[in-house]
């Protein structure tokens, strides 16, 4: 089967999977009930990223024996960890887990990931190698653990997390192309059809959330990804930080401010960035545009200069995130929440 027939099939699996999840949400308990945290006012059925989770695992078993013997690691890891984060976040979904069974077994998962890598990448310091040693287990695996929970604390408007899914994988994939790594580049277009086809069913008006079964797994997925692929010349950590920034930036600082201010960080509330701006333009269309502007037009070219200088890598990330930082303090922390 030629590469562009799977990718369609991949779409319209992915696509007719989310309307018997819409249909029969209420039955499956897969209702999100709006309350004073939402950003949304009726009840929408969730759990929509069973079909990203279903549709790209198929694609990573398709493809298995046409990969090469590190990318069947990352299959391997996508598959089994994917999946049991998958199954947290239904779980979670369904019967709302408590937040720290559900970060440990994050956590477990994470650990048991970072421990079947052979090695880890180390981390490329303008022009230098800094290895982590033993330690960079647990930093990949902390690493790990906060992608998934930065992409559930994301997932709050219309949109937004499975436009962003396909920007990461659609920029990962170009830097990847431009590295000379095909394979790699073909999964994460993959990943982009899947995303590309719940977007249409969780476009804004949102007929359907993705659910804490796709975020977590979205957040799981790009952290490995960004991982393995560490591993090879031409791509690094840094890249991967600079095509997740819109998220990394806003996560981080409004997490950072929310324990400053002695508010509970894990509960869920409207004070992101992207929250804010969506009450304040009365559009989630418009936010969600925006954010895939931002990534297209700004973090798109600044990944590619990692692949052209390396070496500048890590001062790409702070030059890029600056405006994004900026955007963060000027109208998102400490913001009213009605």
């Amino acid at each position: 089967m030629s590469f562009y027939l799977l990718a369609i099939l991949l779409f319209v699996l992915a696509l007719m999977i989310v309307w018997p999840l819409k249909r029969y949400a209420a039955n499956l308990l897969l209702i999100d009930i709006p309350n004073e945290r939402s950003s949304h006012v009726h009840p929408t059925p969730r759990g929509g990223g069973i079909a990203i989770w279903f549709s790209f695992s198929l694609a990573l078993i398709y493809q298995y024996d046409a990969l090469s013997g590190g990318l069947q690691t990352l299959a391997w890891l996508l598959l089994i960890g994917g999946g049991l984060i998958a199954l947290v976040g239904l779980l979670d979904d369904c019967f709302n887990v408590p937040v720290w069974p559900r970060f440990s077994a994050h956590l477990i998962v994470a650990l048991m990931s970072v421990a079947m890598l052979e090695k880890l990448p180390t981390l490329p310091v303008l022009g230098g190698e800094v290895s982590l040693g033993w330690v960079g287990y647990g930093v990949y695996a902390l690493l790990i653990v906060w992608t998934i929970n930065l992409y559930n604390f994301m997932d709050g408007i219309d949109g937004i997390a499975s436009a962003q899914a396909v920007c990461v994988a659609l920029g990962a994939a170009l830097v990847l192309l431009l590295s000379g790594r095909s394979d790699e580049a073909g999964l994460l277009t993959l990943l982009a059809v899947c995303c590309f086809a719940f977007l249409v069913w969780n476009w804004p008006p949102a007929k359907i959330f993705m659910g804490d079964v796709g975020s977590a797994y979205l957040g799981f997925v790009i952290a490995i990804f960004a991982i393995v692929s560490a591993l090879n010349d031409g791509v690094n950590i840094w890249t991967w930080m600079i095509l997740m920034g819109v998220f990394w930036v806003d996560a981080t600082c409004t997490l950072l401010w929310r324990m400053a201010s002695r508010q509970s960080w894990h509960e869920a509330h409207r004070s992101h960035v992207y929250q804010v701006m969506a009450r304040q333009w009365r559009s989630h269309k418009k936010v969600t545009l925006s954010v895939i502007g931002i990534n297209v037009f700004w973090l798109y070219p600044w990944a590619v200069m990692t692949v052209i200088w390396p070496q500048w890598a890590f001062l790409c990330v702070l030059v890029s995130s600056l405006p994004l930082v900026y955007l963060v303090f000027r109208y998102g922390l400490g913001k009213t929440q009605e």
